[in-house]
């Protein structure tokens, strides 16, 4: 019992039959049997010679972490239960008798539930005693046991320094302790950690030079509490998923500090303003940039925007959005006479880095006068660029996925699918990281960001914004189950080929191979990417993705964004799709504007699409009606409110 250790792979549940003899050496890690019940496979377990162990079986242990990490609890030949605790290694360091334990057991197809001397036994059908738990036993003689001479991973260990090294995947190949924080990035969110995190490792991994462009993360606001808590739990590494027609997995250990502003707002000022930081990035979603929508001008109404100001006016650190951060760096910068630095926005924004630097312009006028404005445009510069990974949101199951195929309990792991792009405006003051020469040169520089920008936006989140309406209405919950769907896959393929005439194409790419390569990521079941994650704030992807395209179409080539806009008519009034599965509506931050008008128009379209999209999208009812699309969009959507949403926009195609 001293030397019984455990390594744990996909365990549900784990039983050993009685006198288990195969085993000749506990110390070798080879010599491990597999245990099957009913022909299914569940964990490998190291034994020693002539130890009996009856049946103890986990199903529903008193929590998921009792199978899966490093306890668990075995029963005796003698009956007795011990209650394990296991190192990292594997290595049983505690041990525990306990008197008495409640386990379960499939048992005639029942679930019985018994103490360790049968009694106060439980099941489905019948109360088990002394001769249920015998039975129990008497059947445990018939499970087969198969040598295996190549076990799994061993249980899952914690992400840390001092397990790192131990990982059977790729982890950072450079001295995490020699990398120098020279890029400060706001917002750590999935997309970060997935793409731009991921080209410094591979920078990193080069050396020398290259190790002063670590990256210090800074979580902006009090929802950033629980990712401030993971880095620091996990030395600032996570494990990044990529998922195409294999999984991998890689530990990525480009973040060398993680600071939280709402309590560190001091240190993360000082961090901006250090002459070692060259490059900031930002992915703090469109909204982040304070930034009225309609306008563009700074939305002087917000309150965070007004308590910045004020902080600034009076020279303090308590900020709170991220313009705010940066023009309180360059009062910091200026006083100091530091270097200037590229402002570098990755969110997937329309001319994001004009976006930015007009936000921080602007505020910058307002807290310090002209004089500090001229100064954040004489120093700092503002790059454009285009981002590209599709990185769905990390769930339990990419959790449990690291835990069981790579031995790795990480606390928020990421995952993405394994195409990844980067196009960037080559404006960098002070340098910038060769992002440009690692990962296949899947990163470039350009001097117009603006064509790839168009490229991307208009087939790629155009087209998500196609599927996921038409896919959710249509009784599908993933993005590649919708895209399986013959009558979607047709339609997709339409709108992507009606939107080329509305796309100019970049210098080196192949448009027709681009919406192949689209529609084979969209169908790329590994990713599960959710289809109501694409319908979120549906009005304002639409009028940035969708609506510009008709400038540039004719009505026959509009159809398939009639049929869109339909979609998404009848998206925001149903509670239902068409197979009768009900669903909650993805957040629609402006439907306040225009739900009654929605209401109206599944009503009665031919009377109600019309008010519908002149509130939803003010100002575009002549571009609307050049390409007849009120007309269409509410002959679609009287076929659509039929049911049988696929069908009809098939119908669209080539009509």
């Amino acid at each position: 019992h001293d030397h019984l250790s455990m390594a744990f792979r996909r365990v549900s549940v784990y039983a050993i039959p009685g006198q288990v003899r195969q085993v000749l050496d506990p110390e070798d890690p080879a010599a491990r049997v597999m245990v099957q019940a009913n022909g299914s496979c569940y964990q490998m377990v190291p034994v020693v010679e002539g130890e009996e162990i009856g049946v103890g079986v986990s199903k529903e242990l008193q929590s998921v972490e009792e199978c899966y990490g490093r306890h668990a609890v075995i029963m005796l030949s003698s009956g007795r239960f011990a209650a394990c605790l296991f190192d990292e290694a594997g290595k049983l360091t505690q041990h525990k008798t306990i008197r008495k334990y409640v386990c379960r057991a499939k048992q005639g197809g029942a679930q019985a539930a018994f103490d360790q001397q049968g009694k106060r036994a439980k099941s489905a059908g019948s109360n088990l005693r002394r001769e249920g738990w015998k039975q129990l036993q008497e059947e445990s003689q018939s499970w087969s046991l198969t040598a295996c001479a190549d076990p799994p991973l061993a249980m899952a260990v914690p992400l840390n320094n001092s397990t790192v090294g131990s990982l059977k995947i790729p982890v950072p190949s450079y001295d995490r302790a020699a990398v120098r924080p020279g890029i400060v990035h706001l917002g750590v969110g999935g997309f970060h950690r997935a793409h731009q995190a991921y080209y410094t490792d591979a920078v990193l991994s080069r050396g020398g030079d290259d190790l002063q462009w670590g990256i210090c993360g800074v979580g902006l606001t009090k929802f950033d509490e629980a990712m401030r808590d993971t880095m620091k739990k996990q030395d600032n590494m996570y494990t990044l998923v990529s998922r195409g027609a294999t999984t991998e997995a890689m530990v990525i250990g480009s973040h060398c500090e993680y600071l939280y502003a709402p309590e560190q707002p001091e240190e993360v000022l000082q961090r901006l303003s250090s002459p070692d930081t060259k490059v900031v990035t930002l992915t703090v979603t469109e909204k982040g940039y304070c930034l009225d929508l309609d306008t563009g001008a700074l939305d002087k109404g917000l309150e965070a925007v007004q308590k910045d100001l004020a902080t600034l006016k009076a020279g303090g650190a308590g900020l709170l959005t991220a313009p705010g951060f940066l023009v309180g760096a360059a009062l910091r910068r200026r006083a100091e006479k530091a270097a200037g630095v590229a402002i570098l926005s990755c969110d997937n924004v329309q001319g994001n880095g004009e976006k930015t630097e007009s936000a921080v312009l602007e505020m910058a006028e307002l807290a310090g006068g002209e004089e500090l404005k001229k100064y954040v445009h004489d120093n700092f510069t503002f790059p454009n660029s285009m981002v590209d990974r599709i990185t769905p949101a990390t769930t339990q199951a990419v959790k449990d996925l690291v835990k069981s195929d790579f031995g790795i309990e990480d606390l928020w792991p990421v995952a993405g699918e394994d195409f990844i792009q980067w196009v960037i405006e080559d404006k960098f003051p002070a340098g910038r990281p060769a992002w440009d020469q690692v990962l296949g040169g899947t990163c470039m520089f350009v001097e117009d960001v603006m064509p790839y920008e168009l490229m991307k936006l208009r087939l790629l989140n155009g087209s998500h914004q196609a599927i996921g309406y038409t896919g959710v209405m249509s009784g599908y919950r993933l993005v590649h189950d919708a895209m399986a769907d013959p009558s979607l896959l047709k339609f997709i393929t339409s709108y992507m080929d009606c939107t080329t005439g509305a796309v100019p194409g970049p210098a080196g790419i192949d448009l027709e191979a681009y919406k192949v390569k689209l529609r084979q990521r969209f169908s790329n079941a590994a990713v599960a990417d959710q289809l109501l994650r694409l319908c979120e704030d549906g009005r304002n992807r639409m009028k940035v993705a969708c609506l510009p395209c008709l400038a540039d179409l004719k009505p026959e080539t509009a159809r398939p964004f009639a049929a869109v806009v339909a979609a998404w008519i009848l998206y925001l009034t149903a509670a239902a799709d068409n197979k009768g599965a009900e669903f909650k509506m993805s957040p629609e931050p402006a439907l306040g504007e225009f739900q009654a008008q929605a209401q109206q128009a599944v009503e009665d379209p031919d009377a109600g699409v019309g008010p519908l999209l002149e509130a939803a999208f003010p100002g575009s009812s002549e571009l609307l009606a050049t390409v007849e699309l009120p007309a269409t969009c509410a002959k679609l959507l009287t076929q659509m409110k039929a049911g049988k949403v696929a069908e009809v926009c098939a119908g669209v195609c080539g009509a």
